[in-house]
């Protein structure tokens, strides 16, 4: 096996004076600059610092099933006339109570998600974007039905 490999040792003495014989120059490693802030990014000690957390994971997943539910919804209510005018009024109608309730159930989980994610302290733009679209998806499926119900029952 190979030995194992230590980095050099550093010089005594107190950071910034240097070894005997051996100044450092000014703003070298280790040395505060006077009159130059630290840029941002990195530590004191010239290493870049941790990178920071991406976003809101949940926000991101909220986001994603809000459009993904809207997606669903426009595209069998685009389809459903082309059902109607083929004479499957049956396949037409049953397909579309199964999307527009999947539809719903996505909608209420994405509402119910980005509501959460815009409680945490992360970004919450996306989050912001779900709430927006899963809220105005489920009053309209809700308004929808509630007016399909009047015209049955009227």
């Amino acid at each position: 096996m190979s030995e194992p490999h230590f980095p050099p040792a550093q010089p005594s003495g107190t950071p910034g004076q240097g070894t005997p014989g051996y100044p450092q120059p000014s703003g070298a490693p280790g040395q505060d600059a006077p009159g130059y802030p630290q840029p941002s990014g990195t530590s004191p000690y010239g290493s870049p610092a941790p990178a920071p957390q991406p976003g809101n994971p949940l926000g991101r997943v909220a986001f994603l099933i809000a459009v993904i539910a809207f997606a669903l919804g426009a595209l069998v209510n685009l389809i459903t006339p082309f059902l109607f005018a083929s004479g499957n009024y049956d396949v037409a109608d049953s397909l579309s109570t199964v999307v527009n309730i999947l539809v719903l159930l996505g909608e209420v989980a994405a509402l119910v998600l980005g509501l959460i994610a815009l409680r945490r302290p992360e970004p919450r733009l996306l989050a912001a974007i779900a709430v927006g679209i899963a809220g105005a998806g489920v009053v309209i499926r809700l308004l929808g039905w509630a007016s399909t119900l009047l015209w049955y029952v009227f």
